[in-house]
């Protein structure tokens, strides 16, 4: 299962990271899209991190993962 969460900086959103990866547990994939620290997003839980500042093209990025 794989599970995407926009927005995931803000405080709501990073509570959201957590709570998707208990829900889909080990084996699923939590993708984060949103601004800065990506670092604390992937302690938090998300397994890809994608900055939309920086990818031009996030939602290729989200759909091949």
């Amino acid at each position: 299962m794989r599970v995407l969460d926009v927005g995931a900086t803000g405080a709501v959103g990073k509570s959201t990271v957590q709570i998707l990866k208990l829900a889909v547990g080990k084996d699923g994939r939590v993708i984060a899209v949103g601004g800065a620290d990506s670092e604390s997003l992937k302690e938090l839980g998300a397994d890809i991190v994608v900055d939309y500042r920086e990818e031009g093209d996030w939602e290729a990025v989200v759909t091949r993962e």
